[in-house]
């Protein structure tokens, strides 16, 4: 039964640089309202939380915020450096940080990061992230909803990964120009991202 959370969150400024903050959709309608606040420098951003009103607490679990970073370099990590939770008496409460650390080799998240280039002639790029290992297909349909090429279908392990397509069918047809759907399917994710086939 958490009333507030301080967090630090420190990195390099020479891999990422902090772009924005915002509570998640689990915060912006609790049961009371809630004080969000975030300040950053160029290597860590702090991030307090509270539920105002009395003996009101957050319940249950979920996410607190959403933090946006761009990537600067290959590679690159964001490292938890405390947590801080009051209870509703405010009492500290117990914050475990371990194995609480991000990195680019394993994605927090599933997620089709798209193709590039877009629009492309005669190939493009298409990345999907994977955080644990799955059953992952990656394929690409027409505006009618037909399968055109499947690109992957399989188990995948964890990590970023990037597959290319050729402007072909399954068949190793030349396919015309036009819009086309590429789609990224597991149990538990559905995602598709439009592509423009220019020839």
């Amino acid at each position: 039964e958490v009333k507030g959370i301080s967090t630090l969150i420190e990195f390099d400024s020479n891999e990422v640089e902090f772009v924005s903050a915002r509570l998640s959709d689990d915060m912006l309608s609790p049961i009371g309202r809630t004080f969000f606040w975030h300040g950053a420098n160029e290597s860590s951003v702090q991030i307090d939380m509270a539920v105002l009103g009395t003996d009101v607490t957050l319940g249950g679990s979920g996410d607190v915020a959403i933090l946006t970073f761009r990537v600067l370099a290959d590679e690159y990590a964001l490292e938890f450096v405390s947590a801080d939770l009051r209870g509703a008496d405010n009492e500290n409460l117990y914050a475990e940080l371990e194995d609480h650390e991000s990195k680019p080799g394993v994605p927090m998240t599933f997620r089709l990061v798209g193709n590039t280039p877009n629009p492309f002639n005669p190939m493009t790029k298409i990345a999907f992230a994977v955080p644990h290992e799955a059953q992952v297909s990656v394929r690409v349909y027409d505006v009618t909803g037909r399968l055109v090429r499947t690109l992957v279908d399989g188990t995948i392990e964890p990590g970023v990964h990037e597959v290319a397509w050729d402007g072909r069918s399954d068949h190793g047809e030349s396919v015309g120009s036009g819009v086309y759907f590429c789609t990224m399917q597991t149990a538990d994710f559905h995602d598709s991202h439009k592509m423009m086939l220019l020839k």
